[in-house]
């Protein structure tokens, strides 16, 4: 890029160009027919709902992954783990510490390696150029947004829709079939179901949180934690993943990236709300495991689920 370019210059024109770029797939779009909309074969759904994608779908929309001992998907499970409490990891550390100021632990312990992140940061606050403090003053804002949506939807506040009482019933293959044509429609890149079995159990947090805060310390910070049950009240999993495009995020630096985090960890909690819903408006229970109240470690029912 030519140096003398400014960066906000660049942005904006790439802004522009991309408006146009899609002015014109808009104005092109075919006519979407009824059948695409309940069958779209090999198409994928834009988010509006609008238009065809003509694109192959993932092999995770319709390959069946079969339960094998030892094993999670594909993933072989080299040793047992115990369920862990989610006020132990380092989200639940950091906003933690920073609210008591308490930073003490062995070497390799949480206390001193975010204690060393810390005055890393600040050592960087203090040499930044002006363009990037202010930067910094965007990328705060969104960490602002951000916390206050985790609060809003912190375990008990987020008003759930009632259970219908007319009950869809559909064959396991093609409600199946259906959930993940939703799961597109409304965004989502890949979907994945798996069973919640008895080799899922040590993915389960014993101890959940109750606090939906992440990223800052607070006055008088207490989580007296939740138990999370097993058996587990559900029987299936259904994992949604966003597109990730970590060339993009590893061209970015300093508050660009925060602030790309900040707002894609708000939308995450989205789309797991939304599809509750519709569940429980078809006459079954379900529940949204989000970042500010989740049981689950995500990542081990996405490899079961077949998403990686």
């Amino acid at each position: 890029m030519d140096e003398k370019i400014n960066r906000r210059d660049f942005v904006k024109g790439a802004g522009l160009a991309s408006a146009a770029t899609v002015a014109t797939l808009m104005a092109t779009a075919s006519t979407v027919s009824a059948e695409e909309l309940v069958n779209p074969g090999g198409k994928a759904m834009d988010e509006m709902g609008n238009a065809s994608i003509k694109r192959d779908l993932p092999e995770s929309f319709y390959k069946r992954i079969e339960n094998k001992a030892g094993y999670i998907g594909t993933t072989r499970v080299v040793a047992p783990t115990q369920r862990l409490d989610a006020r132990e990891h380092g989200f639940s550390q950091i906003v933690r510490r920073g609210s008591t100021g308490d930073w003490s632990g062995e070497p390799g312990d949480w206390g001193p390696i975010l204690l060393a992140a810390v005055q890393e940061k600040k050592k960087h606050a203090a040499e930044i150029s002006p363009l990037e403090a202010a930067d910094y003053t965007w990328s705060n804002a969104f960490q602002i947004a951000m916390d206050r949506w985790h609060i809003t939807l912190e375990p008990g506040r987020y008003q759930q829709a009632p259970i219908a009482a007319t009950k869809v019933e559909l064959s396991p293959e093609e409600m199946t079939a259906r959930i993940k044509k939703i799961c597109r429609w409304f965004g989502c890149e890949q979907v994945g179901i798996c069973e919640v079995t008895e080799d899922m159990k040590p993915f389960f947090y014993s101890v959940g949180r109750t606090r939906g805060t992440y990223t800052t310390g607070h006055a008088n910070y207490v989580d007296n934690g939740r138990e999370i049950p097993w058996p587990y009240p559900y029987k299936y999993c259904i994992v949604m993943a966003d597109k990730c495009d970590t060339d993009t995020l590893n061209a970015l630096t300093g508050p660009l990236v925060e602030a790309s985090a900040k707002i894609a960890c708000s939308q995450s909690d989205f789309a797991p709300h939304y599809l509750e819903s519709i569940i429980r408006s078809l006459g079954h229970d379900a529940k949204a495991n989000i970042f500010s109240d989740t049981d689950i470690m995500d990542t081990p029912f996405a490899v079961k689920a077949g998403l990686g």
